[in-house]
């Protein structure tokens, strides 16, 4: 018989604050894995994508399989502020074991034996109860045996963490059950010499789908060190996380049974008689002296060795050593049989309940015997009650000498020997295990996104969709600005209802001084781009009278009239409205907002030049405010004086997008690109290429709505402008006029933003609301190549952390869109052209060969743009030669533009992936697929060159 004591002497006492906090932790990581595992059985029906696992291990029912290297994830286990992420090993074990959920859920908690050296029980945070047999919650340790280790080669791994189990009642019918181990920081679970502290995070879940047999899915993941430790300790942990069932059921329920008998004699097994129990026949000296015969373990009657039955266990006993010894039962008889007739649940509530001996969580396997077969060899813990007189010892698992094949069992009366101190004073156990669970707490909330089976190996620098940020007073400043820019901050928007020329002009240059991110130099490192958005047309009252506000009274009537004597003069009985075709466009019963829907009015009466219409609801109305007429075609310029005054001043310095605001048809449309088209041959003369500032389109009423196809081809991209839409329709109808506009132009492959009060609440406070957050993320999964900020960046009290928080949410829903559900939604029209064909082509490789970075050398910026259309799940780096190229290109959801200083030419395919490892986009190993396009003539069209290439 052999022993090896465990290194923690003593348990760890936590607060009721650190228990809950621990739980906490557990269901967060099993929420996020359940997810996961719904997913897996419901929308993947079960199937195991080859490209992303590859199978390792398969033994009976189960298969193991092992995350490709290029697919592996960046975990945020780190325990201080300070350390690096590590990259993971992510294993996956899937299939059925035999057996039932009960007798699964009862010997899967412990590891096996056979590839554990030691282990321990720290702390107890929660027991099963009659209603959950199997819920539990504890922190515990254990030492990995390694392959190589006896060798010097490599030292074992030890881990500290939480382990929960129990079982859940699905809302469709049926039970779940579910082990969790995840790797904690624990105070008084000291490194110990000769070990390497390791993490891990292992999540089980077992549902019955016949008679017989168990589903099994097990996520794992594990820090595997260097190349070498992965070698050995990979192995160990895929057997560690295959569940072995066969053979543990029958003597995990046969050594209680002795147990059980043997703390209730209170006295060490005896044979009583020398006679035979079963066939009576007398056992002689010759056979005592070879050990032919022996005592039952459970009725303690002899039995020759033709009646015997022979089990192989181990226990831990209460002095801290692994014990091992033969069990041996008289067959047939009912000592067999009654030991083997106990329940699962009986079995799981009895290894915690007080009494003079309690197994915690034991798991034991046959080794040999005349009824079973061969198994490997399992741990058990057994501990004592908390009486004084028996003072419980601290539980663990010691198998120091696993390999040996003899084995023993032991059972040990209660010690009265005093327990050790601890290892820490409990003061400052507390505060370390209140720490170190509060560190805990943190590495969990981030699972959920960083553990996914879809995440990208991409860093998380990355947000595919862009964040257009409206600049005003409060973040026009440079500091300000670059503040902004280092967040996120890809496009400027510069609102011209309110912007004079010379802070316009600020803003243009403080955003030109800021340094960018994604080129190199002093020349041309900015690449953030400036987007003019013009005032509009549109329809407003008059001043009132004395400049005063005036209150209108919910069912008295007022006149709205286009009569100049009026302009200045507003009363509540009536006052001044610019539009002039009022009372040719308004009939009786029509509805007219003021003040952006605030207040609404019902025509009753047309008359010549004016229109009487009854208050619906009180309100107070100040000077030139809006006035909607929701649901009629109004006849109003595309381009007011005002907007013609501002475009020709944006087209003077240089801007890269235009924001036409109050857009109804496509004549619109090209009515400003006509005008814009002007501007140019003004101030841009000298320039024969010059490149014309792109038109987005807002759609802010009925009419746009209607008429959106044509506007959408006349266009260049669309911005979906809820504010105003909101006025002019019905609430609940914005959201369906999103949704359709965001598809459309996803389809054809034209950007799309999503704009107004996205994170509205942010103006005055420090965090978004839970309905925000929401709505930034849907826009970003419906597919909008960016979305827009407000008021939030222009005049609140936050707009760095309106801008940061944005780009949090954007990352976490572009990990969403990795998986295949989500990305299934979006359906592109057929190519137009064989480029296009090409190009889809290239995204599709990039996707299958989970790529690192896509990489494509464009001069127009045509072929970047072709290649954003078809979403492609990797960084897009784009190279090009002219600034204002580059800049443009940024409203595309997944590129990123990049203007090298040293080249005056188009780099080529050698020298854009070294400028990219350069910049950290690429490391050696990386895969990348490059796409050149240009265009040849008028003739010969384009020519579309795609490759693939490994990074040295």
């Amino acid at each position: 018989m052999t022993s090896e004591s465990s290194p923690y002497q003593s348990k760890i006492s936590l607060t009721p604050s650190d228990s809950t906090q621990l739980q906490v932790v557990a269901k967060a990581i099993l929420d996020a894995n359940l997810d996961r595992y719904q997913l897996f059985s419901d929308v993947d029906n079960g199937r195991v994508d080859p490209n992303t696992w590859k199978l390792v291990k398969s033994k009976n029912e189960m298969r193991a399989y092992l995350q490709r290297q290029r697919r592996r994830v960046s975990f945020p286990f780190q325990v201080n502020p300070g350390e690096d992420n590590c990259a993971l090993q992510s294993l996956l074990c899937v299939g059925s074991s035999p057996g039932t959920l009960d007798s699964v859920m009862r010997e899967v908690r412990n590891p096996r034996a056979g590839d554990i050296s030691r282990a321990a029980l720290l702390a107890t945070v929660s027991k099963p109860t009659t209603s959950d047999p199997f819920e539990s919650i504890t922190v515990k340790w254990m030492d990995l045996d390694v392959r190589f280790q006896s060798m010097g080669l490599v030292k074992n791994h030890d881990y500290v963490y939480v382990e929960a189990t129990g079982v859940l009642h699905l809302p469709r019918g049926g039970r779940l059950g579910y082990q969790l181990l995840h790797s904690v920081d624990v105070p008084g679970a000291f490194e110990l010499p000769g070990l390497v502290r390791s993490k891990l995070s292992v999540c089980s879940f077992f549902r019955q789908i016949k008679a017989n047999s168990v589903s099994v899915y097990a996520l794992g993941m594990m820090d595997s060190m260097s190349d070498r430790a992965r070698r050995a300790v990979v192995p160990r942990f895929i057997k560690l996380m295959l569940p072995t069932t066969q053979c543990r059921g029958d003597a995990m329920r046969l050594t209680l049974a002795s147990a059980k008998r043997y703390t209730s004699m209170n006295l060490a097994p005896q044979r009583l008689g020398d006679s035979c129990v079963i066939c009576s026949k007398r056992v002689l000296r010759l056979g005592k002296l070879l050990n032919r015969h022996s005592s039952c373990s459970v009725c303690s009657g002899c039995v020759c060795s033709s009646c015997k039955v022979e089990k192989n266990v181990r226990l831990v006993s209460s002095d801290m050593k692994v014990t091992r010894r033969r069990l041996v039962f008289c067959s047939p008889s009912p000592c067999l049989g009654n030991a083997m007739a106990q329940n699962d649940p009986e079995l799981s509530l009895r290894d915690n309940a007080g009494g003079v001996a309690r197994f915690y969580r034991a798991d034991y396997n046959s080794v040999s015997s005349r009824l079973t077969a061969s198994g490997p060899v399992s741990s058990s813990m057994l501990c004592w009650s908390e009486p004084k007189h028996q003072r419980q010892a601290a539980p663990h698992v010691s198998n120091g000498s696993h390999r040996h094949k003899s084995r023993t069992l032991l059972v040990d009366r209660p010690s009265s020997s005093p327990a050790p101190p601890p290892l820490y004073p409990p003061v400052m156990l507390r505060r370390l295990a209140l720490r170190s669970v509060q560190t805990t707490l943190r590495n969990a909330r981030g699972l959920a996104s960083a553990s996914g089976l879809w995440k990208n190996p991409r860093s998380s620098k990355f947000s595919m969709t862009k964040i257009v940020g409206t600049i005003g007073p409060v973040s026009e400043q440079l500091d300000m600005l670059q503040k902004l820019t280092n967040e996120g901050l890809r496009i400027m928007r510069i609102n011209f209802s309110h912007a004079e020329y010379d802070e316009a002009l600020l803003r243009v240059n403080n955003l030109r001084a800021c340094r960018g991110v994604h080129a190199e130099g002093q020349a041309k490192f900015n690449l953030r781009a400036v987007l003019h958005d013009t005032k509009g047309p549109e329809i407003r009252t008059g001043k009132m009278l004395d400049g005063k506000k005036i209150r209108l009274e919910k069912g008295k009537s007022v006149v709205l009239t286009t009569d100049p004597a009026f302009e200045v003069q507003g009363t509540a009985d009536k006052f001044y409205v610019t539009y002039q075709q009022l009372a040719e466009t308004v009939k009786v019963g029509d509805t007219v907002l003021l003040s952006d829907g605030l207040i609404r009015l019902t025509c009753t009466a047309v008359g010549k030049g004016e229109i009487t219409c009854e208050v619906e609801n009180t309100e107070e109305i100040g000077n030139r405010k809006g006035v909607n007429l929701p649901g009629l075609i109004v006849e109003l310029p595309a381009l007011s004086e005002k907007d013609k005054r501002d475009l020709d001043w944006g087209v003077e310095h240089d801007i890269d997008f235009i924001a036409a605001s109050f857009i109804r048809k496509a004549s619109d449309v090209h009515e400003i690109r006509a005008f814009v088209a002007e501007c140019i041959k003004k101030h841009w003369a000298h320039e024969p290429k010059y490149i014309a500032p792109k038109i987005i389109s807002k759609v802010e009423n009925l009419e746009g709505v209607q008429n959106f196809e044509e506007i959408l081809e006349a266009s260049d991209g669309i911005m979906c402008a809820r504010g105003d839409l909101g006025v002019e329709v019905p609430a609940q109808k914005v959201l369906t006029y999103q949704k359709m506009m965001v598809d459309r132009c996803n389809a054809v492959g034209k950007p799309v933003i999503v704009a107004t009060q996205m994170l509205e609440s942010m103006q005055n406070n420090p965090r978004p609301t839970r309905a925000e957050v929401s709505d930034v993320g849907n826009a970003v999964l419906d597919g909008a190549d960016c979305v827009m900020l407000s008021g939030e960046s222009a005049q609140g009290k936050y707009p760095i952390e309106s801008v940061a928080t944005m780009n949090t949410v954007i990352k976490e829903a572009d990990e969403l869109l990795l998986h295949p559900t989500y990305r299934a939604k979006f359906q592109f029209d057929p190519p137009t052209s064989d480029v296009e064909s090409a190009v889809s082509s290239a995204v599709k490789t990039a996707n299958e060969m989970n790529a690192q970075l896509m990489i494509v050398l464009t001069a127009t910026g045509y072929t970047a743009r072709k290649v954003a259309k078809y979403k492609p799940t990797v960084p897009v780096m784009c190279f090009t030669t002219n600034l204002k190229v580059g800049r443009q290109l940024q409203i595309h959801r997944g590129l990123y533009p990049v203007v090298p200083d040293y080249l005056e030419r188009r780099p080529t395919t050698a020298e854009a992936i070294a400028h990219a490892k350069k910049m950290g986009w690429l490391s050696s190993g990386d895969r990348v697929v490059v796409i050149s396009g240009d265009k040849l003539s008028d003739d010969l069209g384009r020519e579309i060159v795609m490759g693939v290439a490994d990074v040295q």
